[in-house]
């Protein structure tokens, strides 16, 4: 099963709207573990390497990490928060967020996973950098076809809202 996707299908794992402006309580709940934080970033600086056997040690790490049920998340922070990390390392978090979120069937994304991705992808359209904003607003884009756009209403209108922006560093 992808992580983040409810294997019970659409009907049992229907993501409702949200009308709120602020992010969800879940959202701000999760925390994951710093060392598991700290070794992912590790892996995808290891990614970088040419050596083919490190990178295939990447590769195993990755799969045994996408066993979490909450690896979307990991990657999520990694991705949107973790600023301090390598531009590359950031993307390639989001790009594999990115990824796993692309492969849940429609409608199965699961409601806690969808709105801390959805807070964190958003957070990220404001980054200073323009790779990782780029990057953000795919996995809003791939967030919008899994969870739909009515469900996707209050995320739409938060990056409209960016849109009057007068800072160079959004969207």
């Amino acid at each position: 099963a992808t992580p983040g996707c409810d294997p019970r299908g659409p009907r049992c794992a229907r993501w409702l709207p949200a009308r709120r402006t602020q992010q969800p309580a879940l959202v701000m709940e999760w925390k994951g573990d710093e060392t598991r934080l700290g070794q992912l970033c590790q892996l995808f600086q290891l990614a970088s390497s040419p050596d083919n056997s490190v990178q295939q040690q990447v590769m195993q790490m990755l799969q045994q990490f996408s066993q979490l049920p909450d690896f979307d998340m990991y990657l999520a922070t990694v991705f949107a928060k973790l600023t301090s990390q390598d531009e590359v390392v950031r993307q390639r978090a989001g790009l594999l967020l990115k990824t796993n979120v692309g492969r849940c069937p429609p409608g199965t994304l699961q409601p806690a996973v969808a709105e801390y991705v959805q807070a964190h992808a958003l957070s990220a359209v404001r980054d200073s950098s323009k790779v990782i904003r780029h990057t953000a607003g795919t996995v809003i884009s791939i967030l919008v076809l899994k969870v739909g756009i009515v469900q996707s209403r209050p995320t739409l209108d938060q990056l409209a809202g960016c849109l009057g922006d007068h800072n160079a560093d959004t969207v």
